[in-house]
């Protein structure tokens, strides 16, 4: 009777690690959200905090800014009101057709720009000073 209980003891030790080992695989083969679901859950969530926070007073936590938000700003003496061309062309994207004098005001005008571009480019180029000669050896005495 010992050989048949030891042959129970090793079928129940058997089925039970079978149990065990089915257990493990099913427990790990659970999926788990990818990096980029868990980004977009967080993304979700911040954006609905700060919709219900724009409803509430403003928080005093820091503000993030991006480039995107900046608007770009012209450089002092250049002309912020539209130029005679520019009304042109958008008389011409409204479908009605330009006299030869809308035409000539609107190439002035981009001429105008080109030129002032090149005028910026030169004042850029003249005011970059390099150092003379080999800096490895020339700088240090």
């Amino acid at each position: 009777m010992e050989g048949t209980q030891v042959k129970q003891i090793c079928k129940h030790i058997l089925l039970l690690s079978a149990v065990i080992s089915v257990s493990a695989v099913l427990a790990g083969s659970q999926d788990s959200p990818s990096m980029g679901d868990v980004a977009r859950q967080a993304r979700q969530q911040k954006q609905n905090k700060e919709t219900q926070g724009k409803a509430a007073p403003a928080d005093k936590s820091a503000k993030v800014i991006t480039n995107d938000e900046i608007p770009e700003h012209p450089e002092a003496g250049e002309e912020t009101s539209p130029s005679p061309g520019q009304s042109a062309a958008s008389a011409a994207s409204d479908g009605a057709k330009m006299s030869a004098e809308q035409w000539k005001a609107q190439i002035r005008a981009q001429k105008d720009v080109v030129a002032s571009m090149q005028s910026n480019i030169e004042k850029v180029n003249d005011s970059i000073q390099f150092a003379p000669g080999n800096c490895v050896r020339g700088c240090v005495q």
